[in-house]
C-alpha cells in the first residue's frame, strides 16, 4: 500500500471511528434525557423537564456531529456500502445501554447484533470501488 492510500485508509478509519462515538453518544444522550423527563404525560411540565435535560442539549450537539462527519463519509463512499455500515451503532448503543442503563437483551436481540456484526464484517471484506 503506497503512502497516499495509507492515509486515505487511516481517514476512513477516523471518520468511522467519529461517525460511530457521535451516533452512540446521540442515543445514549437523548435515553439519559427521557430519563430525565419522565414517564408523565406529554404535558408543560413534561416538556420543560425535557428541555432542561443536559442530555438533550449533548444528544442534539452528538447528532449535529453526526451528519457532519456522515456528510464526509458519503463524500468518501458509495451509499450503498456506507449505510449498512451505519448498522455499527446497532452494536455499541445496545452494549453501552447495558453498562449505563442497566437495561438488559434477549437472546433474539443478542443474536440480531451477531448478525450485524457478520454483515459488516463482510461489508469490510470486499474491496472498495
Amino acid at each position: 500500500m503506497n503512502a497516499t492510500a495509507a492515509r486515505a485508509s487511516s481517514l476512513d478509519a477516523a471518520l468511522w471511528a467519529a461517525y460511530l462515538a457521535l451516533d452512540t453518544a446521540s442515543q445514549l444522550s437523548f435515553k439519559w434525557a427521557a430519563d430525565t423527563a419522565g414517564t408523565a404525560a406529554l404535558d408543560r411540565d413534561w416538556l420543560l423537564r425535557a428541555l432542561g435535560a443536559p442530555g438533550l442539549w449533548l444528544g442534539i450537539a452528538c447528532y449535529v456531529g453526526t451528519l457532519l462527519v456522515w456528510l464526509r463519509v458519503l463524500a468518501r463512499m458509495q451509499l450503498s456500502r456506507a449505510f449498512p455500515m451505519s448498522g455499527l451503532a446497532y452494536i455499541t448503543v445496545p452494549l453501552l445501554a447495558i453498562v449505563l442503563f442497566g437495561e438488559s437483551l434477549t437472546f433474539l436481540e443478542a443474536t440480531g447484533i451477531a448478525a450485524v456484526c457478520a454483515g459488516v464484517a463482510l461489508l469490510a471484506s470486499e474491496p472498495g470501488p
